[in-house]
């Protein structure tokens, strides 16, 4: 079992477990090529989230990403996303080398997110 594949059971598993009943949680996405876009259209699927933000410095995956979510704000930089007020949280699929810099400016609530 790699990394990706045990994260997404724990979604699956925390989604499924009802952690927050009736509870909507509205989710920032950053990075949306392959893999953050088959993340997010797996998010989409469940009623309680609601993709608020997208985030991908490339263009044509932040355009294809929107034709899917068209009610989410999109966004170049990272900074941006975090800093609205309507995320509640954020799924990142990013280079190896960009997670610890993302993952460090949510946890310190750079923006909103606290």
């Amino acid at each position: 079992m790699n990394r990706r594949v045990f994260l997404g059971v724990g979604v699956a598993a925390v989604l499924g477990a009802d952690v927050l009943p009736g509870a909507r949680v509205s989710l920032g996405v950053i990075g949306v090529g392959w893999m953050g876009l088959a993340m997010m259209k797996i998010f989409m699927s469940d009623p309680r989230v609601q993709v608020a933000g997208i985030c991908d410095i490339d263009a044509d995956h932040l355009k294809e990403a929107a034709a899917e979510a068209p009610d989410a704000r999109t966004f170049h930089e990272f900074e941006e996303l975090l800093s609205r007020s309507d995320i509640d949280a954020v799924y990142m699929a990013l280079p190896d080398h960009w997670h610890a810099i993302v993952a460090v400016n949510a946890a310190r609530g750079e923006g909103h997110l606290r």
